[in-house]
């Protein structure tokens, strides 16, 4: 059976889940209201917003084998398809999701040590937020700003909840044709990746072990 948790103000929902990951029996979901220190990939934070303004949640799965490689990708798939205006939504691979060149969310995916086979998803949505910090201002957008509607945020979680685990419950270590074919249809074309290219990288296809196949046979694996 699932574990719905809601809090009210967290450091980090992944961090929350993962320092309790070891009593919990999963799949687990915890949203929190509001967000003080939020993470993205490769240690750079995540700007939350005021309390109970945007969607700040974490997901632990286990699964029988190792948690696949592939998980990051197949979870932006599951939440893109849950978030209204899907239809406008585009993946930067490998996991964040844009509209019209503006970051709307990002994934954050943490192995627990000592349990291979368990994995923490964490999701940032900027859901109500109307305004940015001064550094994200030009880059950055949010449901709000993109519908011009305001969204109840316990039922977008709920709607992502059961995305997620519809989507990743039957996970193999390898991407099935189906998915490659979706992730490739609303895939955003270019990577920015300045220690290989100064210039953005040109995304072709997404492989069937989660990495990404670029224009002049650059591939990029997800550790990078």
């Amino acid at each position: 059976m699932s574990r719905f948790i809601e809090l009210t103000t967290v450091n980090s929902t992944n961090t929350w889940l993962s320092e309790r990951a070891h009593r919990l029996t999963p799949p687990v979901f915890v949203r929190a209201a509001e967000q003080a220190a939020g993470r993205g990939r490769l240690e750079r934070s995540w700007f939350s917003g005021a309390a109970g303004e945007n969607l700040m949640m974490s997901v632990l799965l286990r699964f029988t084998t190792e948690a696949p490689a592939t998980v990051p990708v197949a979870a932006a798939l599951a939440l893109r398809s849950a978030l209204p205006q899907a239809h406008r939504l585009r993946i930067k691979w490998p996991n964040d999701i844009y509209c019209e060149g503006r970051k709307l969310a990002g994934i954050l995916c943490e192995r627990i040590q000592g349990q291979p086979q368990s994995i923490i998803i964490g999701i940032g949505v900027n859901v109500n937020a109307e305004t940015f910090p001064a550094e994200i201002s030009e880059t950055a957008t949010s449901l709000r700003q993109i519908s011009g509607e305001t969204h109840d945020i316990r039922r977008l979680w709920i709607s992502v909840c059961r995305s997620l685990l519809r989507s990743l419950r039957n996970m193999t270590p390898a991407m099935p044709a189906p998915l490659i074919a979706e992730f490739n249809a609303h895939a955003w074309r270019y990577i920015l990746r300045p220690e290989i290219s100064a210039a953005p990288l040109e995304f072709q296809t997404l492989l069937p072990d989660g990495r990404a196949q670029c224009k002049d046979s650059i591939i990029l694996d997800m550790a990078e």
